[in-house]
């Protein structure tokens, strides 16, 4: 006879527009998006703990979002054709029952070898990189495009596993510390 498992996780999309105003830090504004959309998810998940995260290129103190469409897709990665740019992700988690938030980020810096316009307009049409900021992801381009990255890989996928993990524990703790009192 088999038992049936309670599932480890859902995956739900928040509602949140993300935020990329150029009025507050690259850092602040990943850590406030993935706080928001955290937030927005736990509000019907009291008392589970809700992770989220939010991930902006930058470079030149530009912030480089989610093209618009194909055309800026293309524009974006002729930017960071032969450059380096940043990778921030804020990563969030929260719990709502035990008004526990927890809010960090890690960056990466990604250089770009030089490409030309066929690779770029060839990458856009195959891959439609629409949802990734920064018009790319990393899995997807690997050597052709990357000539070196410092830093977390998986950040700049978009969840860097590392730093998740450590604040899961962390916050798993505050949990079961505030479970333990009442």
């Amino acid at each position: 006879m088999f038992k049936r498992m309670k599932p480890e996780g859902m995956i739900i999309s928040s509602n949140i527009e993300e935020n990329i105003s150029s009025e507050d830090s690259p850092i602040r504004i990943a850590m406030q998006n993935a706080l928001a959309k955290a937030l927005d998810v736990a509000k019907n998940h009291v008392d589970a703990i809700v992770t989220g995260t939010d991930t902006i290129v930058t470079i030149d103190k530009a912030i480089l979002g989610k093209p618009k469409d194909q055309k800026d897709a293309v524009r974006i990665l002729k930017i960071l054709s032969g450059r380096a740019h940043r990778v921030i992700t804020g990563v969030a988690i929260v719990n709502i029952r035990f008004n526990i938030q927890l809010v960090d980020f890690e960056f990466s810096e990604v250089t770009f070898k030089e490409l030309s316009s066929e690779q770029i307009e060839r990458y856009v049409m195959e891959k439609q990189p629409l949802d990734k900021a920064g018009a790319y992801g990393i899995q997807e381009i690997g050597t052709e495009f990357v000539e070196s990255l410092e830093g977390s890989y998986e950040n700049v996928m978009g969840l860097p596993v590392y730093l998740l993990t450590e604040m899961l524990e962390k916050i798993t703790k505050m949990v079961n510390q505030r479970k333990s009192i009442l």
